[in-house]
């Protein structure tokens, strides 16, 4: 009996394999019939196309959702702002919503109450856990930076260094949330991060700003440990990474300097409660601060850029009202709020999330796709969502790589047999949007849902586009698996809906066509979502447990000894099989390193060799990448699936 539970584990770990050899053929197919047949393609030769079948250049609306995302929501805007296409034939509309704002002033009045009686009466106890981070914000403009303003001198003219300074601030003020948060930080956290604020520095003085930069940030950060013992512990990491710069002095060397800081933080004068107020406003940004500063900053001179706010109390419907109460917010909902603000010559819409950096030439590939016979209503390219690989924790950059490899190679074949709807690097009609009534708003993924909806109802098929955007994958494992249960549990949610679907006049062909459409529609579903991810999860399961077992027996454990035995080279032949699976690992590596961030690539070769070792848990984590889907479809059966949307979190860049 027990050889047969055996011989039956090993069957499926031989299928596991074989699932995995699938990609080098989807690899074959996607090469063959999409990446090779992309071709090279300026401006110019798009409008002498335009011009030859007697049409003007597609006009694109750039459609941006973004609320709480202050942290990245600048470098998408610069990014999308340098793309290559006519400046009169594409705008940009970055969609927040008015909560965000409202509530960054509910609570300005109590944090600045807070941390005035904090500085008043050193003993008084905040109840606010942000009034720490204001604490902070309020250390931090009061460090000594002579030392690094002096190195600064050469690159920044007088009249540009209270500038300068306020970056540098603003750098110190983010490194030590990091630190704060346990998220992944080194020297090169500091190094790239500096680089950004200050190019042109020499590397002599960078290497003594970095220095000082630690120096400062060890001053702050003790200064928030006295006052709230729970951050001893960010003090010691702080601690270590000055340590393994090049050992910089113990902090009790510092005295003079922290006989300043206390004096500055104490004994000076008091900061009025308007300053506090602008202290806030700079340290604790919201998105449409930071909307409204790059429109400021663009000052006209290149792309239409427009901010659209979503008022707390709108309904949610495209075209509709406000009803004088809060209505939860959903992705769909602030999509349908800002198609009010789309220029009338719109052909195309083409959504990305905050942190999108689609490739420059999209717009240009896109355009001769609209200018072809054929043109297609909707058009989804690939997302690489790696770019935050160096923040990310192991389970989340083997989930990443992955992710991306699925999308460089199976995307292009799944969009084929299924109305695959991603909610970025997405390009849809504009006039299919008018007729859909716009996205579902209460969808957790309105993404997927407008796509099988729009095949329903029109028959609409997609086309793939071969132009990438590289985004950011959730960096923690709790993060990562949210999003991922958001995703199942959306997919589920359409599964139900498709069968609910009303059969109207408006939509192509007889009743008969519809259902036809509907069944065939929900089959697929089913074979690429719990179907699929139930095969997934019990394949990675067995390489979890025959792993397992093929280790024991290397070290002597015996389990099953007496199998292997009788069977040496198919032990050692199924050992052996862990290697493509490891190289596999690093080779989607090696591909997606051009995308990676490099603002956090470790400078130390030990520490990007320790870095690179997390790659070897790919075999024995595996298992947990379809697990949130997996939970999502016993969720569902028992009628527990989420029912709130809700945000994936971002890293600072």
């Amino acid at each position: 009996m027990l050889e047969i539970l055996y011989s039956l584990a090993l069957l499926a770990y031989l299928y596991s394999f074989v699932l995995f050899v699938r990609f080098f053929v989807w690899r074959f197919q996607a090469n063959r019939y999409f990446w090779n047949r992309k071709v090279s393609i300026s401006l110019e030769d798009l409008r002498f196309l335009a011009k030859r079948e007697g049409v003007g250049l597609p006009f694109f609306t750039v459609m941006v959702p973004a609320r709480n995302e202050s942290l990245v929501i600048a470098r998408t805007i610069e990014n999308l702002t340098k793309l290559d296409y006519d400046r009169n034939s594409l705008e940009i509309i970055v969609v927040t919503d008015q909560k965000e704002r409202q509530e960054h002033e509910n609570f300005k009045p109590v944090l600045i109450e807070e941390l005035h009686n904090l500085l008043c009466d050193p003993g008084f106890v905040p109840k606010e856990i942000r009034t720490s981070g204001f604490f902070l914000s309020y250390v931090i403009t009061k460090l000594p930076y002579g030392q690094i303003m002096f190195q600064c001198m050469d690159i920044a003219p007088k009249s540009d260094r209270a500038l300068l300074r306020g970056k540098i601030e603003r750098s110190i003020f983010e490194f030590c949330n990091t630190i704060i948060s346990g998220r992944p930080a080194d020297l090169s956290t500091i190094y790239y991060g500096l680089r950004r604020v200050m190019p042109g520095i020499e590397d002599e003085r960078l290497s003594q700003v970095v220095t000082e930069f630690l120096l400062l940030a060890r001053l702050a950060i003790g200064k928030l440990s006295e006052r709230n013992p729970h951050h001893t512990s960010a003090l010691k990491r702080i601690e270590i990474i000055s340590t393994m710069s090049g050992g910089l002095p113990p902090m009790r060397a510092e005295n003079i300097r922290l006989a300043e800081l206390d004096r500055l933080l104490y004994r000076e004068e008091r900061p009025t409660i308007e300053k506090l107020g602008e202290l806030y406003d700079s340290f604790f940004l919201t998105t449409q601060q930071v909307v409204e500063d790059c429109i400021v900053a663009n000052n006209g001179t290149g792309f239409r850029l427009k901010h659209s706010e979503v008022p707390f109390d709108f309904d949610g419907e495209m075209g509709g009202k406000c009803t004088g109460e809060s209505v939860k917010s959903t992705k769909g909902r602030a999509l349908n709020w800002a198609f009010g603000d789309v220029d009338p010559q719109t052909d195309m819409v083409v959504f990305y999330d905050a942190e999108s950096h689609p490739d420059h030439d999209v717009m240009l590939h896109a355009g001769r796709r609209l200018i072809s016979k054929d043109p297609p209503e909707i058009m989804q390219g690939p997302l690489f969502q790696v770019r935050n690989y160096f923040r990310m924790g192991a389970i989340s950059r083997i989930g990443g790589l992955y992710k991306a490899i699925a999308h460089d190679w199976y995307l292009p074949l799944l969009i084929k047999k299924l109305p695959f709807v991603g909610g970025t690097n997405l390009f849809i009609s504009w006039k299919l949007i008018q007729k859909m009534r716009g996205f579902d708003e209460n969808s957790l993924t309105e993404d997927l849902e407008f796509g099988c909806r729009a095949y329903l109802y029109f028959g609409t098929k997609l086309a793939f586009l071969p132009v990438k955007s590289t985004e950011q994958t959730p960096p923690t494992i709790a993060q990562f698996f949210r999003q991922r249960l958001r995703w199942g549990s959306g997919h589920m949610q359409v599964m139900r809906s498709i069968r609910s679907y009303p059969w109207r006049d408006t939509a192509v062909g007889t009743r008969k066509d519809f259902d036809q459409r509907a069944l065939s529609l929900w089959w697929n579903l089913t074979l690429t979502g719990p179907l699929e991810w139930v095969v997934y999860q019990l394949s990675t399961l067995v390489v979890l447990v025959m792993d397992v077992i093929l280790l024991l027996n290397v070290f002597g454990a015996g389990i099953p000894g007496a199998y292997f035995s009788e069977n040496p080279l198919l032990y050692w032949f199924l050992l052996c099989l862990n290697i493509p699976y490891t190289a596999f690992t690093f080779y989607c590596y090696v591909r997606y390193d051009e995308v990676f961030d490099k603002t956090f690539r470790p400078l130390s070769l030990g520490i990007l060799v320790m870095d690179l070792a997390k790659l070897l848990m790919a075999s024995f984590v595996v298992f947990l990448l379809p697990a949130p889907y997996t939970f999502a479809a016993i969720l569902s059966l028992f009628g527990k699936s989420p029912k709130i949307w809700v945000k994936t979190p971002r890293t600072a860049e």
